[in-house]
């Protein structure tokens, strides 16, 4: 499991006496833990570094934010200015003792997610999670269906303060609690105190249109919320957002909407903005989220294995999936961003099981982080599938980004805007030359017309031959190809050309 600033300066203040600095990486992206070594290597982007203060050189290169977690003193004053989110540790014994530490915690709430996938992927028992939890958060929490009824609760906590938010006579939720739960419309902390609950209170109320289906809280009975507990709620609120949709009688009919929205994206008709993000938030999603579209199709025609179970088997094997029949064949949708898979090679590799099992073939997009446009990565998960399953019959998996070239030769622009044809690392590069005095594409494009000569290049930009070399090296570092590969220059030229109009 990733974690976030917050948790860690938490977790280790309860060890040693902690100094944050910086800035504060809020979402949950950072990776194990590694040591810093020193000898001026690149602090990379969501990754944990600890490092002792006379380690750090003045000042590194940094690939993007990352935490640091210091031991000895406070780091040069460059690292207070730059991306780095600090935690100056002041008080462990070493550096070996230090990094045991932060281990240890990563093994903590790896072993508590695990806890919860697994009960996810066997019972999805919403009980099992919530004691599961209970060392993470040690206060009363609460899951409740529409009806009033406790699908869960912390049963160990039976102490005077919690009294009043146990079953009544009836097994039900107090009254005076559900109502003033019921009247919470998303995911909130409460400030000031309501009538009834808490100030500080976790609540995520979940929605089938306008009907109150579900409500997880925590109360903050023994001890106050932290910013890093407030992460972890949303964090559990989302699994059981998923453990409630395997309940179908619960959160069949809400599914039922979103694909119902999903589906009239691909057929281009309109569909309510709120009504879509309500949909997402109640699946622990986002608008804001990576998403990507794969079509799914079977080997034979007169294959006997019926839509219904594929699409079952599939949502059952990826978190955060959605699929169903479209156009006689499987559109699928998966939320990257709150998956495992950091990247389509991942996802590719897990799909490519799962379709060999079953006599399917699958084509991809790319990954895109607006919905409204799912129509266009539909589209491109259709030619992924038909260009590449007509250059390769024999594979399982067609991704778009490989068929790019001969669906460019053949169709040149067609259907599709140039923003969203675009690849990832053609936009990284428009992106950068936004707001830098460095242009890349233009580079790029002056190196192509120049047959890949450095000469001839830097005579043609007017710029030095060595800091040609170091822009050069800079744009092989974003694109996913080699400038080695002619199939690959001739797709930047094409690229090139149709940014250029």
């Amino acid at each position: 499991m990733e974690l976030n600033t917050d948790i860690l300066f938490e977790a280790l203040s309860k060890i040693y006496k902690v100094e944050a600095a910086g800035c504060t990486l809020t979402n949950l992206s950072l990776d194990l833990p590694e040591h810093y070594l020193g000898g001026g290597s690149a602090f990379k982007k969501d990754h944990v570094y600890i490092a002792r203060t006379d380690q750090l050189p003045p000042s590194p290169e940094l690939e993007g934010p990352a935490l640091l977690i210091c031991l000895g003193g406070s780091p040069p004053n460059w690292y207070f200015n730059s991306e780095f989110s600090l935690l100056i540790v002041k008080t462990a014994p070493d550096i070996l003792t230090l990094f045991n530490k932060v281990q240890a915690i990563y093994r903590k709430y790896n072993e508590w997610a695990d806890a919860l996938d697994k009960i996810l992927e066997t019972t999805a028992d919403i009980q099992e999670m919530i004691d599961v939890s209970l060392p993470v958060f040690n206060n009363f929490m609460a899951v409740i269906d529409g009806q009033m009824n406790y699908l869960a609760y912390t049963r160990e906590m039976s102490c005077k303060t919690c009294k009043s938010f146990l079953p009544d006579y009836s097994g039900k939720v107090p009254i005076m609690i559900f109502k003033n739960l019921a009247k919470i419309q998303k995911a909130e902390t409460l400030q000031p105190e309501s009538d009834f609950i808490p100030t500080g209170s976790y609540v995520d109320s979940i929605f089938n249109g306008k009907v109150l289906v579900g409500i997880f809280a925590i109360f903050p009975l023994h001890h106050s919320l932290t910013k890093g507990e407030l992460i972890l709620a949303s964090y559990l609120s989302g699994k059981i957002c998923l453990a409630l949709s395997r309940h179908s009688k619960i959160l069949g009919s809400n599914i039922n909407t979103f694909q119902k929205l999903l589906s009239d994206l691909l057929c281009l008709l309109p569909v309510d903005r709120n009504a879509l993000e309500h949909c997402l938030r109640q699946r622990g999603g986002d608008l804001t989220d990576t998403f990507v579209c794969i079509k799914i199709k079977a080997f034979y025609e007169d294959t006997d294995i019926s839509v219904e179970y594929i699409c079952s088997v599939l949502e059952a094997s990826f978190e955060f999936c959605v699929a169903f029949e479209h156009e006689s064949i499987i559109a699928v949708f998966i939320n990257l961003s709150r998956t495992s898979y950091k990247n389509i090679a991942s996802l590719s590799e897990a799909l490519e099981k799962i379709t060999a099992n079953l006599l399917l073939k699958a084509g991809i997009s790319y990954p895109f982080n607006d919905l409204f446009q799912a129509y266009f990565y539909y589209r491109q998960a259709c030619c992924a599938f038909e260009i590449g399953y007509a250059l390769n019959p024999d594979k399982m998996i067609f991704n778009f980004s490989d068929c790019l070239l001969s669906y460019m030769t053949t169709k040149c622009i067609g259907e599709f805007p140039l923003d969203v044809l675009y690849p990832p690392e053609i936009l990284e590069l428009i992106e950068h030359d936004k707001s830098s005095s460095v242009k890349y594409v233009e580079t790029l494009k002056v190196y192509l017309n120049c047959s890949l000569s450095i000469t001839n290049t830097s005579k043609t930009l007017g710029i030095h031959r060595s800091t040609l070399i170091a822009r050069i090296k800079n744009i092989s570092s974003v694109l996913a190809g080699s400038l080695d590969d002619p199939d690959y220059r001739l797709l930047l030229n094409i690229l090139l050309k149709a940014y250029q109009k």
